[in-house]
């Protein structure tokens, strides 16, 4: 009973393996897929609404898009008013320097003396510490031109205008004049050590600008309108005109926000299994009727199976890597390696079926699949005879203008001018 048993083990082995690498690669697929919610529409701006009038189910807002969002951050940002703060450590260290100065420079002096060459300092100096020197070419770049700051003296804010503070060489060019007046001449020492010792007193503050301008960018309303629950938000055959668009997108947004409960996410996962199980069984049914080389060889088949799931395990990294464009994502190169070691027909097979799984995971399926089928075709056939090294330079070439070609046939589907192209998606 037992050898009966072993043997018909052994026998049904290649039939276990199989069946164990397409639930390997089924639970590998729905692992990477997310169980969110998605929207049950598809709609493209400029087009008609193919769908049953659609009412808003609640209340929701109407989203400003990202250049939107994007410009009135710009504004705020250029138009921000940097904030300064009087720096009593500089001051201090001013007239510590000049003191030292003056030591250095009458040593041998009487106390009465060297209180005169103070008082001659102080005159120069006083109101030009009491004016203020500014520091400059601190504020960030991306601030326009300052004409005025917030200037911060014992926890009190000042609006003042950059012509009412002293830059260095205007100070330095005010105690020259100061010393004139007063009857001075400018060889004199003490002017020469009040200028060479003056610095910075009004220094940039980036902390408090940046905490500034963080609460104004945070407080940026990210709507401009509300649609109201059971209010119509487009009608079947109306044309997504650019407010409808908003609409729709924002009511997209806040459908996909909601959370699911263990309920509903086991049935998402049960129709997730269930359309990459049909997917995995329609390219098994053609192995194993139109290839029966590569189904009875299990070494073939597993490599079969793993370029497909790797193909849909690439596919997902979009979603969680924003840097990651799925467009980005060389897809035909997959193609072309079941190309390479096996043959055209069945590459372009493979690559049909993973496009249909991956347009599951795209923001637009239909235009994901078709472009993306229509390169990976082209990409099969430019390697039919393929002989050279220098004939993959020319498919990979083929290749980027028939994506190139295709995407842009699209864009100008959707925005109908060739100067709205989205070169990062």
């Amino acid at each position: 009973m037992m050898k009966q048993f072993l043997s018909n083990l052994q026998h049904k082995h290649g039939v276990l393996t199989k069946t164990l690498l397409t639930i390997i690669c089924i639970l590998a697929i729905v692992w990477v897929i997310p169980d969110d919610v998605r929207f049950q529409y598809e709609f493209e701006k400029g087009k008609p609404w193919l769908h049953e009038d659609l009412y808003a189910p609640y209340d929701f807002a109407i989203l400003k898009n990202e250049s939107e969002l994007k410009e009135e951050k710009s504004e705020i940002i250029k138009r921000a008013v940097p904030y300064y703060q009087v720096d009593s450590t500089a001051i201090n260290a001013i007239y510590q320097n000049i003191e030292l100065a003056i030591d250095v420079a009458f040593p041998h002096v009487t106390d009465s003396d060297r209180k005169k060459h103070e008082k001659t300092v102080h005159k120069l100096i006083d109101p030009v510490i009491q004016k203020g020197i500014v520091e400059q070419g601190v504020i960030s770049d991306s601030i326009e031109q300052v004409n005025s700051i917030r200037l911060v003296t014992n926890h009190r804010v000042t609006d003042l205008g950059l012509d009412e503070l002293y830059t260095l060489q205007q100070a330095s060019d005010n105690i020259l004049q100061r010393a004139v007046k007063l009857g001075y001449s400018d060889t004199l020492v003490e002017v020469s050590i009040t200028i060479e010792n003056l610095q910075p007193t009004v220094k940039y503050n980036k902390q408090l600008t940046d905490n500034f301008l963080d609460e104004k960018l945070t407080s940026i309303p990210v709507a401009f309108g509300k649609v109201k629950e059971a209010e119509r938000i487009i009608s079947k055959g109306e044309i997504v005109d650019d407010l409808s668009f908003r609409k729709l997108q924002s009511l997209k947004t806040e459908y996909e926000k909601q959370s699911l409960d263990n309920v509903a996410s086991i049935w998402v996962n049960v129709g997730q299994i269930i359309i990459t199980t049909m997917a995995l069984l329609v390219l098994i049914g053609y192995l194993a009727i139109f290839r029966i080389e590569i189904y009875a060889e299990t070494g073939k088949f597993a490599l079969v199976l793993s370029i497909f799931t790797l193909t849909i395990l690439m596919g997902s990294l979009s979603l969680y890597f924003e840097q990651i464009p799925i467009y980005l994502i060389p897809f035909p190169m997959l193609a072309i390696l079941i190309r390479n070691f096996f043959d055209s027909k069945l590459a372009a097979f493979t690559m049909l079926l993973n496009m249909l799984v991956i347009g599951l995971l795209a923001p637009n399926g239909f235009e994901f699949v078709f472009i993306e089928s229509i390169t990976g075709l082209i990409a099969i056939f430019s390697m039919s005879n393929l002989i050279r090294r220098r004939q993959f330079i020319i498919s990979t070439v083929i290749m980027f203008l028939a994506y190139s070609l295709v995407y842009s046939a699209f864009t100008l589907i959707k925005e109908g001018t060739p100067t709205e192209f989205e070169t990062n998606n």
